[in-house]
């Protein structure tokens, strides 16, 4: 994973773009972890969130927990993304993190580059490798244990790690 401009978002591969905030400091040893809320039914926040051994939640359920947003990389998605920015705003939970999950392996459309760069001006946005093993299938212990699956979520891990305070499993 390497950490670049906004201007290099052309592909599925696992960057960390938009605004790079330091490791939180823990204020003390109840913080909460963070939760995984999905913009639109098709993001994938169930499959991350069960990689991640975090919960899955709603805007409306979400109180007091720093919120890593999922959505997928098409532009129905990204706009539910804004959607749900702007409603987070609203009750002033902390969004720590984007996570962009690929429709398909290549290069994203330019104007889902364009609205990814749009998320980066306000958050930081992980665009998630794409892993085939995961397309449309139910999440399975050895499905999470594939070597591709591991290793996307061990980048997804340290994304989130390196905004909040919880070290995840």
């Amino acid at each position: 994973m390497h950490t670049d401009t906004a201007s290099s978002v052309t592909g599925a591969s696992d960057w960390i773009v938009g605004p790079q905030q330091p490791a939180a400091e823990p204020a003390d040893e109840s913080s909460a972890p963070p939760v995984i809320i999905g913009v639109s039914p098709e993001a994938g926040a169930r499959t991350w969130a069960q990689l991640l051994g975090l919960k899955e939640t709603t805007i409306s359920e979400c109180s007091s927990h720093p919120v890593i947003l999922v959505a997928r990389s098409t532009l129905k998605s990204l706009a539910a993304c804004i959607e749900a920015i702007q409603e987070l705003a609203k009750t002033e939970e902390l969004i720590t993190g984007i996570l962009v999950v690929p429709d398909a392996p290549g290069t994203l459309p330019k104007p889902v580059q364009h609205r990814i760069r749009v998320l980066q001006g306000a958050h930081p946005v992980h665009l998630v490798a794409w892993v085939p093993a995961l397309r449309g299938i139910e999440l399975t212990e050895d499905l999470a244990q594939h070597k591709t699956v591991a290793k996307a979520r061990e980048r997804v891990a340290k994304f989130i790690e390196t905004r909040t305070v919880t070290t995840l499993p």
